[in-house]
């Protein structure tokens, strides 16, 4: 039916967005399963952090699978899909949405000869300025300081971003 939440969904993914998207999906009435590649969801986070959230997905009845790569996908059943992963698993779902994180695009950057970080990132200092003082760089594609680990990482969030450009701004 037109604008009915869909019965089961797989979100492939389980990062900030994956995690939201499963969320959301569960308080439509969904049944939700979350594929993960890596050991664990949520990769910004010690396992230990990690542990309360898991066990509030399996109370919630949302379906966890770990060290389960997506290998492919099969059309069954009119508009459903199997969800294949590379350790044998085949989940059935009237929805798949792909929350598999992203890489920043930083060819214009690289064109432009600005210097790339460890990451992949574009190297910016605490005002947003690159490695040219009158290029400034904001959002998905540059390293910023975690304030944690005082180490260089991507992150790709639109509430960051935002500050980052009234930083830049400024």
């Amino acid at each position: 039916e037109p604008g009915a939440a869909p019965a089961e969904v797989v979100v492939v993914g389980g990062g900030f967005i994956g995690l939201e998207s499963a969320e959301n999906f569960h308080h439509a009435g969904c049944r939700v399963s979350i594929v993960e590649a890596a050991s664990q969801l949520f990769l910004p986070f010690d396992v230990e952090m990690v542990e309360p959230l898991m066990f509030t997905l399996a109370a919630a009845g949302v379906a966890v699978h770990l060290d389960s790569a997506v290998c492919g996908f099969e059309q069954v059943e009119g508009k459903r899909l199997r969800v294949l992963t590379k350790n044998g698993k085949a989940l059935a779902a009237d929805l798949v949405l792909l929350a598999i994180g992203v890489r920043p695009n930083t060819a214009l950057a690289t064109a432009a000869g600005l210097q790339l970080g460890e990451r992949g990132g574009i190297a910016v200092n605490r005002f947003m300025q690159t490695s040219d003082p009158n290029i400034y760089a904001v959002g998905d594609a540059v390293e910023v300081t975690d304030h944690v680990t005082q180490g260089r990482t991507l992150l790709a969030l639109a509430n960051p971003a935002n500050r980052q450009g009234r930083v830049a701004a400024d």
